[in-house]
């Protein structure tokens, strides 16, 4: 079973044989050892100091990735009032721009690092400004990740009710998953982010312009692995 959940996603896989990648991508029709599991929908909302967002009954989506998401923003800054541009002298024309960079190749040395590989290529890919591993976000996440394995929530995600406090002055977004497989714990970060590009719940904090930083943590008690990624303006 997987089950992905977004406050900005869940994941859950569930049988004895590993899909293959290519299979996770192309099925139409989730395979028989992957039951789908309900979580709820994306909310967004703007405030200055966000409240926790309570999770909303479940809802199905197609396929064999079910997601739960929220984005929370807070009201910018009052700007000054605009004043009149100084003139700006006649210049030579710039340069032809050079080639942008190549982007990341997704994949990595571990699990973590394959997923902020994942995230940044996907990122590139679509024109947007790269992420950053932030090492105290990892902590925050790490902290949720271990927090629904102990509650053994992997077919009922909630997100971290600290968000609010953690990330107070900037925008953020929260995507969670969990797979839960009969082998062990799961190590395939292209199948989870497949299921997360696939949710309108997810999708979004990925792709969002504003996210600067992301912060990944993963635990697994030896059938479900829980992933939460955090992102931050």
């Amino acid at each position: 079973m997987v089950v992905l959940a977004a406050a900005a996603v869940v994941v859950a896989v569930v049988g004895d044989a590993l899909p293959t990648r290519r299979e996770a991508q192309g099925r139409a029709v989730p395979p028989a050892d992957v039951r789908a599991a309900t979580l709820p929908s994306t909310t967004t909302a703007t405030s200055v100091a966000p409240s926790p967002v309570p999770p909303t009954p479940p809802t199905t989506v197609g396929g064999d990735i079910q997601v739960l998401g929220e984005q929370v923003t807070r009201t910018p800054d009052t700007a000054p009032p605009p004043t009149a541009p100084a003139p700006v002298p006649a210049s030579p024309s710039p340069p032809p721009p050079s080639d942008p960079p190549p982007c990341t190749s997704r994949g990595g040395a571990d699990f973590v690092d394959a997923l902020v590989n994942d995230h940044r290529s996907i990122r590139c890919e679509q024109g947007l400004g790269d992420v950053a591993l932030d090492a105290t976000m990892s902590e925050h996440a790490q902290y949720h990740a271990e927090r629904l394995m102990q509650a053994g929530a992997c077919a009922s995600l909630f997100h971290s009710g600290e968000l609010p406090q953690w990330y107070s002055t900037t925008y953020w977004g929260e995507n969670a998953a969990c797979v839960a497989w009969s082998r062990g714990c799961w190590s395939d970060a292209e199948y989870i982010m497949n299921g997360w590009m696939n949710s309108d719940e997810h999708r979004p904090n990925i792709l969002d312009p504003r996210f600067r930083r992301i912060g990944v943590g993963v635990a697994c008690d030896g059938s479900h692995t829980y992933v939460v990624v955090q992102f931050q303006s």
